[in-house]
C-alpha cells in the first residue's frame, strides 16, 4: 500500500504542521503507511467498504494511505483536538466526499488545549451508536489519564458496530516494562495510583497505565482483545518498529 512520497503528494503536510509524532515528511508517510499497512489493514483486516474513525487524526498521517484504500462505499472521519490540523486536513481533503474532519475545539488538554474547558472523562464523541466497523486511535492513551481512558473505551463501545474492532495504542506498565522502564526511549519518572507520566507541568505530554486496568476496562465494556504487540518505549525487545504497544479489540454482539 505505497502512496507515493513528500514530492508528489498534496496530502503530504508542510513540515512546519507537523506535530503527531513525526518530525519530517519521510517519517510522516513511513509511519503511516506502516501503521495503516500492518495494523489497520494485515491485523485489524479492515476492508475497503467498511466505516472508519479515527481519534486523534493528527494531520492527516493514516488518512492519507486510507485514501488511496477505501472505495466509495468506505468512509473516514477524522476527530481531533488540534485546529490548524483539522482545518489542513479540511482542505486536502476536500476532493475526497466520503473523508471528513471534525474538530473538538473545546475539549481539554493539558498538552494541546490548555484553553479548552470540556474534560475528556465528560465528552461524548460526535457520532451516532454502532456507527463504525473500525475505530483506531494511534498515540492517543498515551496522552490521557485513566479516568479519561475509561470514559473514551466506553465512547468507543458505544460506537462500534457489533463485531467491529478497535485498534489503539498505549505505554503498557507491566511486569516487564516496569523492570525496564528507566532505560526507554520515553522515561516515566513520576508514580501514580496505576499509572505513570513523565512531567508533572504537563500530565497529558505522556502518560503511562497499568495493563490489568485497560484490559479490564475494554473487557468491561463488552470488548475481547484479541492481540497486544509490544513496542519498544520502555527498551524491551522492538518488534514491528513500533515505538507504543498496540492492542486489538472486538466489539463482542450483545446476545439476542
Amino acid at each position: 500500500m505505497q502512496v507515493g512520497d513528500a514530492h508528489d503528494d498534496d496530502l503530504v503536510p508542510p513540515v512546519e504542521l507537523l506535530f503527531d509524532g513525526a518530525s519530517t515528511l519521510q517519517e510522516f508517510i513511513t509511519v503511516g503507511e506502516g501503521f495503516s499497512r500492518e495494523y489497520l489493514v494485515h491485523r485489524a483486516k479492515l476492508r475497503p467498504d467498511e466505516r472508519v474513525l479515527d481519534l486523534g487524526s493528527g494531520i492527516g498521517q493514516k488518512a492519507r494511505v486510507l485514501s488511496q484504500y477505501l472505495d466509495e462505499n468506505g468512509s473516514y472521519d477524522g476527530l481531533d483536538i488540534v485546529r490548524d490540523g483539522v482545518e489542513w486536513c479540511r482542505k486536502a481533503y476536500a476532493s475526497f466526499p466520503n473523508f471528513h474532519f471534525t474538530l473538538a475545539d473545546d475539549l481539554y488538554s493539558s498538552h494541546y488545549n490548555p484553553a479548552g474547558h470540556t474534560r475528556a472523562n465528560e465528552y461524548r464523541l460526535p457520532y451516532n451508536d454502532e456507527e463504525f466497523d473500525l475505530v483506531f486511535c494511534a498515540s492517543l492513551f498515551t496522552h490521557m489519564l485513566p479516568q479519561e481512558t475509561q470514559h473514551y473505551v466506553a465512547e468507543i463501545a458505544r460506537v462500534l458496530k457489533p463485531r467491529g474492532r478497535c485498534v489503539m495504542t498505549a505505554f503498557l506498565l507491566n511486569s516487564d516494562s516496569l523492570r525496564t522502564v528507566g532505560e526507554g526511549t520515553i522515561k516515566f519518572p513520576v508514580q501514580c495510583n496505576g499509572y505513570r507520566i513523565a512531567q508533572v507541568a504537563d500530565p497529558s505530554w505522556a502518560v503511562a497505565i497499568e495493563e490489568s486496568f485497560l484490559r479490564q476496562t475494554i473487557e468491561e465494556r463488552g470488548m475481547r482483545i484479541c492481540e497486544i504487540t509490544y513496542g519498544f518505549w520502555a527498551g524491551g525487545v522492538e518488534l514491528l518498529s513500533a515505538l507504543q504497544d498496540c492492542l486489538i479489540a472486538v466489539k463482542t454482539p450483545t446476545p439476542v
